[in-house]
Parts: C-alpha cells; sequence; structure tokens
C-alpha cells in the first residue's frame, strides 16, 4: 500500500497498537507494508524494542517495534505482525511495527498538550494519539542509549 507523496498539513496515518489508535504527520511517512512475517530478519544482540531489519528497494532498514517506544507494551515484543510503516524520523529512515494501518486521515487538534506532554484529538467518535517526531527521535535515541523509557 503506497502512502500519497502530496502532505496537507493536518493530515496524518492512523494506526493501532492494540486497542489504541495513533497518528503520525503524513509528511514523515514513505511507504506503508503489508505482512512483515516474513520480511523481516532478526538482528542478533539487538534489545527487544527492535523487531529486525527489513531488506526494501536495495537498502536495509532497522525495524521497531512501536508499542514498546510509545506505549511500554512489553506484551508485543515477541510480536512480528502487523504492518510496517517507513518513515523518516530524525534524518533517519526506519520502519515502524504497528498493529494495523487504518488510512489517511486530517486530523485537528484542539487546545494545548496535556499533562503528559501528548496531543490528543477525538476523530469520528474515536480518541486518537498523535505522536510528535521529535519526541519518537528522541525516544529511539534514548533507548539505543541507555535502555530509556516510554515516550
Amino acid at each position: 500500500m503506497e502512502t500519497p507523496s502530496a502532505a496537507e498539513p493536518g493530515r496524518s496515518v492512523i494506526f493501532r497498537l492494540g486497542w489504541e489508535r495513533y497518528g503520525l504527520p503524513l509528511a514523515a511517512v514513505l511507504e506503508v507494508l503489508d505482512s512483515p512475517a516474513g520480511a523481516l530478519r532478526p538482528l542478533p544482540g539487538a534489545p527487544d524494542w527492535v523487531a529486525g531489519v527489513l531488506s526494501h528497494q536495495g537498502h536495509v532498514r532497522a525495524v521497531v517495534r512501536t508499542a514498546a517506544l510509545v506505549a511500554g507494551e512489553d506484551r508485543w515484543s515477541q510480536a512480528a505482525t502487523g504492518q510496517i510503516i517507513l518513515a523518516e524520523l530524525g534524518g533517519e529512515r526506519l520502519g515502524l511495527l504497528v498493529d494495523q494501518v487504518e488510512g489517511v486521515e486530517v486530523i485537528r487538534t484542539a487546545g494545548p498538550a496535556r499533562e503528559d506532554g501528548r496531543r490528543h484529538a477525538w476523530h469520528h467518535g474515536v480518541l486518537v494519539i498523535l505522536l510528535d517526531l521529535g519526541e519518537l527521535a528522541r525516544a529511539i535515541d534514548t533507548r539505543a542509549r541507555s535502555g530509556g523509557q516510554k515516550l
């Protein structure tokens, strides 16, 4: 499934991690890949939050378990099913393993970020947690350096 290249402000790729829905700015998304289970290769010695590596169009990309980064969910640490969102974060291209991509939507936020620093929006009666690309990149960097905390 290819993602539209023309990204307008407020457009987000909506995806599920468990029962929660998240939004990632469309401008950061390069492509969405289905059925990663057979394509992912384990990376010996990698931490649990790294799902493995993926060879895609002649490039090897690291794939991270998004749930472990944004939701602190280690129960998904062994799962290698779902979809991979190929994204550009902090100048790096990598894969984000998610349960399911639901589509591209225009999401508008009302008001400042909540106490936990996250932005939430109601979209069609569903709460969507909007991910900040900088925070996601920092979470990956922190985990890579020291095992870090969830976002």
